[in-house]
C-alpha cells in the first residue's frame, strides 16, 4: 500500500523518525479531505483512475539538537491518478522543492513572546465551514424573526382597521375638507351597461367609463 510503501522507505532511511510519522494524504473530493480516504495502513481502497491524492509526509513531535525545541514539519504535493502517465500520476502542483526557494526565515527570537498569548495563523477547512454554517443559520433565525415581527404588526394594523370600520371612522382619520362619499361612485346602473367587448375571465379597461373591470372567482 501507499503508506506501507512510505513508511518502508523511512524505516530505510532514517528508522528514529519512524515513531513519529504522521502519515501520508488523503484523497481528495467532494470534501477537501474524504475521510473514508485517508491513506492510512489500514485502508485498503483500489487507487481508481481520475482520482485525486494528496500525498504529504508529516512528522511531529521532532527536537532541534541545538535549541531543544520541539516541531514538527510537513511536505505535501497533490496527483492525479491517470493511467496516462508512464508512472500511472500526474503531479498537479508542479513547484520549488529547493529550501532557498520556499524557506522563509524570520527575524527576531520567539522568547520574546512566550508571554503573550498565542493565536493561530490560519483557520482549516473545516473550521471555516462549521463557522459558516453557525453564521447561516444565525442569519436564518434572524430572518424568521423579522418575518414573525412583521406579521404581527400587519395583524395588529388589520385588527385596528376593523374596529374603526365597525366603529364607522375611518374617514375621521383623513382632513375633513378632503373626505368623499365613495358611494357616489357608479360606473354602470346595471348589468346590461357593461361594455360588450368585455371578455369572460379577462382584465378590462373601459376608457369612456374610466373603470378597469376584473374578474373574481371567475366572474366579470
Amino acid at each position: 500500500s501507499i503508506y506501507q510503501t512510505a513508511a518502508g522507505v523511512i524505516k530505510r532511511t532514517n528508522k528514529s523518525l519512524l515513531s513519529h510519522f504522521e502519515g501520508c494524504g488523503f484523497g481528495m473530493g467532494l470534501e477537501f479531505r474524504e475521510n473514508n480516504m485517508v491513506l492510512s495502513e489500514k485502508n485498503t481502497t483500489q487507487m481508481k483512475d481520475g482520482m485525486v491524492l494528496n500525498f504529504s509526509i508529516g512528522f511531529k513531535n521532532l527536537k532541534d539538537r541545538e535549541s531543544n525545541k520541539v516541531y514538527a514539519m510537513q511536505i505535501a504535493d497533490t496527483y492525479l491518478v491517470s493511467s496516462n502517465s508512464s508512472d500511472g500520476h500526474k503531479l498537479l502542483t508542479p513547484v520549488h522543492r529547493a529550501w532557498d526557494k520556499v524557506a522563509l526565515e524570520i527575524e527576531g527570537d520567539d522568547d520574546d513572546n512566550e508571554e503573550e498569548e498565542t493565536k493561530p495563523t490560519y483557520e482549516n477547512h473545516y473550521e471555516i465551514r462549521r463557522k459558516r454554517r453557525m453564521e447561516e443559520a444565525q442569519s436564518s433565525k434572524k430572518h424568521e424573526e423579522i418575518e414573525r415581527e412583521q406579521r404581527e404588526l400587519a395583524k395588529k394594523k388589520q385588527e385596528d382597521l376593523l374596529r374603526r370600520l365597525a366603529k364607522g371612522d375611518v374617514d375621521q382619520t383623513f382632513d375633513d375638507k378632503k373626505t368623499f362619499d365613495y358611494s357616489k361612485i357608479n360606473a354602470y346602473r346595471s348589468v346590461s351597461d357593461f361594455p360588450p367587448q368585455a371578455r369572460p375571465n379577462q382584465i378590462h379597461v373601459d376608457i369612456r367609463k374610466e373603470t378597469i373591470l376584473l374578474p373574481i372567482f371567475r366572474q366579470l
